[in-house]
């Protein structure tokens, strides 16, 4: 009787523990299915977030350096790098396809030099409310737009997207000779690109409603290009620990050069500083405090 109750009360305990233990592998079980969940869960929302993450338009006056902006921040932000417009030089045109295109997912970047027109700024305003604007001394511009269209030729590029563009005879001159042309040809154009935006920035900027241009310069990338980058950022609200700092190498593929301020000072002569004195008008040079 008393090895009855023995057996009893073991397969008690045996039916308790094991209870205990199915019960256990169950709980087991269900955390580890909802911390999966979970994990998927982030995984989605993380992804999401990417995906969201507003997108960037760059537009500059050619040979600012927004190039090699546009390459830090892409590699920095892991961003694309998307097209919107034809590209030229320097009456660009927004493409509304391709801009639709552009804004339907976010984590991507846009870089051209896109002119002041009635319909690129009614196309843009169709789709943000926010631009950042490079700009650099025009006649910095002009002594490395020279030097540029040297390295196209050399190249063998196709000049279908400058205006205007250069003779065939422009590449037998000498350097002086060709600052001289693009005197005379390309830095008017790009005295009026320049003044324009500068105005349309002022009158946007008295809207309650405009457009919001951030204006940089070149000179504050060659100062402190990590302190630009945040300003930029910071412009499109995006958290600044997002960005790595991973510049690309400055060489012919993100358009650099030498990235001397002062390097026209020793170039030009004095007739032709002269010239440009007469295009480049003081008050585009005090807006970005750029020395006469």
């Amino acid at each position: 009787m008393k090895f009855s109750r023995l057996i009893i009360a073991l397969l008690l305990v045996y039916s308790v523990i094991t209870s205990y233990m199915l019960y256990d592998a169950a709980q087991i079980k269900k955390k580890v299915k909802q911390a999966r969940i979970l994990e998927s869960e982030n995984s989605k929302k993380i992804a999401n977030l990417k995906k969201s993450r507003v997108n960037i338009i760059i537009n500059a006056a050619p040979k600012s350096g927004s190039a090699y902006i546009a390459a830090s921040l892409e590699r920095g932000l892991e961003y694309d790098h998307f097209r919107i417009s034809g590209e030229y030089i320097p009456h660009d045109q927004i493409n509304f396809t391709l801009i639709s295109q552009f804004y339907e997912q976010g984590s991507k970047l846009s870089k051209q030099h896109m002119d002041p027109s009635r319909i690129n700024l009614q196309i843009l305003k169709r789709f943000t409310d926010k631009m950042v604007l490079v700009m650099r001394d025009p006649r910095e511009i002009l002594l490395s737009w020279v030097h540029h269209l040297n390295r196209e030729k050399a190249a063998n590029a196709d000049l279908f997207y400058i205006d205007p563009e250069p003779p065939a005879s422009y590449f037998e001159l000498s350097l002086s000779e060709q600052i001289d042309w693009n005197i005379t040809h390309f830095l008017p154009e790009i005295v009026s690109w320049m003044n324009n935006w500068t105005n349309i920035k002022h009158l946007e900027d008295a809207k309650p409603d405009g457009l919001k241009i951030l204006a940089v310069t070149y000179n504050e990338l060659t100062k402190n290009e990590a302190q630009l980058f945040h300003k930029i950022l910071s412009f499109y609200a995006i958290p600044t620990n997002d960005f790595r700092l991973l510049p690309p190498e400055k060489n012919d593929r993100v358009h650099f050069r030498k990235g001397d301020s002062n390097e026209w000072r020793q170039v030009y002569t004095a007739e032709q500083l002269k010239r440009i004195n007469a295009l480049v008008p003081d008050t585009l040079l005090a807006q970005y405090g750029w020395k006469r």
